[in-house]
């Protein structure tokens, strides 16, 4: 019996794409891509380096990604390196991350997210994101 393919594809570190890259399911990239990136799931691994645009539902990044990053959930890992803009719904940006570029929440127009563009100088630096609360435990009704 032959195994269970995994769902989603991986790029493996030493391998190179040249062109755009399109799923509907998720991709792991441990190796480069030259192009653009559709999906709904994009994982940039440790090895992994992009240069070109992102756009997908979700997307995590804990290699190099040079270019814009479009997507509605994007987290910033501790080894990331992104140069470029992005637009995003919901973003956490890992202490140890390094990001040059602008933030721009999605559904934000050009001229809402400019003044924090400029302020930054174009540059924003990553702030390390604080750690949630824990929540508390559910409390037992008196009898």
């Amino acid at each position: 019996m032959l195994p269970r393919k995994p769902r989603g594809t991986v790029i493996s570190e030493g391998l190179k794409v040249e062109g755009n890259v399109t799923s509907q399911e998720l991709v792991e990239v441990y190796g480069q891509i030259r192009g653009d990136m559709n999906g709904t799931c994009i994982v940039v691994g440790p090895s992994g380096e992009i240069r070109g645009a992102i756009s997908a539902d979700e997307i995590v990044v804990d290699g190099r990604v040079e270019g814009p990053i479009h997507g509605a959930d994007v987290i910033l890992k501790a080894n990331a390196v992104v140069k470029g803009s992005l637009h995003h719904r919901s973003l956490v940006i890992e202490k140890g991350a390094h990001f040059e570029g602008s933030v721009i929440p999605l559904g934000a127009t050009a001229a809402e997210a400019a003044p924090a563009e400029r302020a930054a100088g174009g540059r924003a630096k990553a702030k390390p994101a604080k750690a949630a609360a824990a929540p508390e435990p559910p409390r037992q009704a008196a009898e």
